[in-house]
């Protein structure tokens, strides 16, 4: 990485971490930077939030994280396993 004399703030630093699995996805590290999200809607809606991470998959996200703190009141049809989308291709890294 060359650094900017002129325009220091632009500089990135990156602090050594200890790279990590997520699924498939390599985080930390020397892995490239990959896009993640949340969810919003309503988890005990499971219809509408399959819908949103399929959304986001199709949009680009690498880790689409989902919050179930009502899981305790949903049916039990909403615990049933839905196949998540597979992972796009990773984008060739930069030498």
């Amino acid at each position: 990485m060359s650094l900017n004399p002129i325009r220091p703030w632009r500089n990135i630093y990156r602090r050594k971490s200890r790279q990590i699995m997520v699924g498939s996805v390599p985080v930390g590290g020397d892995a490239p930077i990959s896009v993640q999200t949340m969810t919003n809607t309503d988890t005990s809606d499971v219809a509408a939030t399959v819908a949103q991470v399929l959304r986001c998959a199709e949009a680009g996200a690498d880790i689409v994280r989902v919050s179930t703190p009502d899981l305790c009141r949903s049916s039990p049809t909403s615990t049933s396993t839905t196949a998540a989308p597979s992972r796009r291709p990773r984008r060739a890294r930069p030498a």
